[in-house]
């Protein structure tokens, strides 16, 4: 990142709206990793994001960026071992 796009994102953390935008996405949004088995053996997480659910009244559904979707595809189709880290939903 930039000097310029720090300093902006330091102008926008002291006048309250980085604070004040965290706090609407995390009341929407829920973490999301996944982790398997390295290729040295290793139990570890690989990558991360977050969900925002949606509740269809049949089912839920978990939308990413589609960075992160695609990270997880990578990965997904790279080890051999391999799972989703805990979703919480908001209730």
């Amino acid at each position: 990142m930039d000097e310029k796009r720090k300093t902006l994102f330091d102008q926008l953390e002291v006048v309250g709206y980085l604070p004040e935008m965290r706090k609407l996405v995390m009341g929407m949004a829920t973490p999301f990793w996944w982790f398997g088995i390295d290729e040295k053996g290793r139990l570890r997480v690989f990558h991360n994001g977050t969900l925002t659910v949606f509740r269809s009244g049949v089912r839920q559904i978990g939308v990413t960026a589609d960075h992160v979707y695609e990270q997880y595809l990578i990965d997904k189709g790279r080890l051999e071992s391999f799972g989703p880290g805990e979703c919480r939903t908001h209730e």
